[in-house]
């Protein structure tokens, strides 16, 4: 085993794992510079070497971005081996971190559009982003002992469940919850016996395969998305360069631009969010599920992206406007009649005081004068 092999052994989040694998590699492929923990690796010369693959990117065109997830993985590295780098002086060398274009969220016509085009399971997966928030790396680990239906329909997702350090609860909205359901039935119809430690979404397959599943990865998440995107028109591709919407991280700031617009109570945010300790108040704000729940709800109606309920709730509306109109003419039917009643009274009144004398014309009369 490699010192490198061996350095990404002792890293937890495996996405992490992958990527500082890759960058180290990079390194040593465009450097020549062999990384060991034997104690030969001199500091200053490694800074050196750093410096110089720094500046190379740099030239290239390399983003901040990139350069800094390269930089971090040589830094974890040293820390691991008690290389002594100074880093400082190795982050001096790096771009400026400037953002040439301002990503927004995805809007909900556009996450319509999406829904529209994907197949069920495509589907789950957008909707899974859009009402709860959480990251993709968050998905592959997903099992279906991880979703408890509440007594509304919903399901409450208990994220990282392994890593105590990481856990996070998030909802769904009626509206995934029914595509979690349509995407559940789909792979039973298929063939597949569902149980507590089967994927939440899994890898494509066929009915002889149904009972030998896996979890998708990261990279088929994205690439599920991309297709959909590319498919509408939302997206075109660009060689890797920055674009408006982030392809997945848009429909999570999606979630969270509406969570705003919901004037749910600040504190409750990064907890909606999945974040495990939301900031300094963590230690003292502890709410209970109910509490969170409601205020989830407050963002349900904006997290939902098919205009049923809404047409349902305009239908329902119009049908209170037709009551109170039917209404109005009713009481004022009512009351014509009450009128007329009250004329025939007063006409009958008046022709009996004419007929004993009293007065010398009925009301008609009186009304031709």
């Amino acid at each position: 085993m490699t010192s490198i092999d061996l350095f990404i052994e002792s890293i937890k989040s495996p996405a992490t794992r992958v990527t500082y694998k890759q960058s180290l590699n990079q390194f040593r492929e465009a450097t020549g510079f062999k990384l060991t923990d034997n104690g030969k690796t001199k500091g200053k010369l490694l800074r050196e070497k750093i410096i110089e693959y720094v500046i190379q990117l740099k030239k290239s065109g390399a983003s901040y971005s990139r350069i800094n997830v390269i930089v971090s993985a040589m830094q974890a590295y040293c820390d691991a081996y008690d290389i002594d780098v100074n880093f400082d002086k190795v982050r001096r060398y790096m771009p400026e971190h400037v953002r040439k274009v301002k990503d927004r969220a995805y809007t909900k016509e556009e996450i319509r559009t999406l829904l529209e085009a994907a197949n069920t399971r495509v589907r789950m997966l957008i909707l899974l982003f859009v009402s709860t928030g959480m990251r993709e790396g968050a998905v592959p680990g997903l099992k279906l002992k991880h979703l408890t239906k509440m007594q509304d329909g919903c399901y409450k997702i208990s994220l990282y469940d392994e890593d105590v350090s990481k856990q996070a609860t998030v909802f769904t909205t009626t509206e995934c919850s029914q595509a979690i359901h349509a995407y559940l039935k789909y792979r039973e119809v298929e063939g597949e016996v569902l149980k507590p430690e089967s994927p939440l979404i899994r890898k494509e397959f066929s009915w002889r395969d149904a009972n030998k599943f896996e979890p998708v990865s990261r990279n088929t998440i994205a690439r599920l998305i991309e297709e959909v995107v590319l498919r509408t028109g939302l997206r075109i591709k660009s060689g890797g360069k920055r674009q408006e919407v982030m392809l997945v991280h848009g429909l999570r700031k999606y979630y969270d631009t509406n969570l705003a617009r919901a004037n749910i109570k600040t504190l409750f945010i990064p907890i909606l969010m999945g974040h495990s300790s939301p900031g300094l108040q963590s230690s003292y704000f502890r709410p209970t599920e109910e509490e969170i729940y409601t205020e989830y709800k407050k963002a349900a109606d904006l997290l939902t992206i098919s205009e049923e309920k809404h047409l349902r709730y305009e239908v329902e509306k119009l049908k209170t406007e037709v009551a109170d109109v039917d209404l109005m003419k009713k009481n004022y039917l009512d009351m014509k009649l009450e009128i007329e009643k009250r004329d025939r009274q007063i006409q009958d009144l008046y022709e009996v005081l004419y007929q004993q004398g009293i007065i010398k014309k009925g009301p008609s009369a009186n009304n031709q004068a």
